[in-house]
């Protein structure tokens, strides 16, 4: 096993304890303030400059939904980002991780690949544009 640096471990470290303390606080800002009742959070460009929902729309909200425990509120809010969270909280781990073993780099080639890409762009796509539609009013 190779040996890290003790200087580079220090650097590790404060690295880790600046996402951990950012964490915190984003947590915290999300889950006690609603994004719909306070003007601090910002609001869609994309919306405001053409009237249309973008991808992205409600996340902010579907995050203080999925903080405070109303799944329903959520997808409600954006079903798209809740539904990605496994694959996200996935890819994460597997960056965190970093293990050279033959499962983790096949599920990481997997998750990362231009095929995995390029499905995922044309459902954000889709996604983008149903939303925008009156076939969305039925959900």
């Amino acid at each position: 096993m190779e040996e890290v640096p003790l200087q580079q471990q220090h650097q590790n470290n404060i690295k880790k304890l600046i996402i951990a303390i950012f964490l915190v606080v984003f947590v915290f800002i999300y889950k006690s303030y609603n994004p719909i009742k306070s003007n601090y959070f910002l609001k869609c460009p994309f919306l405001y400059a053409t009237g249309y929902k973008c991808a992205g729309c409600g996340s902010q909200r579907a995050v203080h939904a999925l903080l405070n425990l109303s799944i329903k509120d959520a997808l409600y809010y954006n079903i798209l980002l809740v539904v990605a969270i496994p694959y996200l909280i996935i890819g994460l781990f597997l960056e965190i991780k970093k293990d050279k073993s033959y499962k983790y780099n096949n599920i990481y080639r997997l998750l990362y690949s231009t095929k995995t890409t390029l499905i995922i762009l044309i459902i954000i796509i889709i996604f983008w544009i149903i939303r925008n539609t009156p076939l969305w009013c039925l959900y």
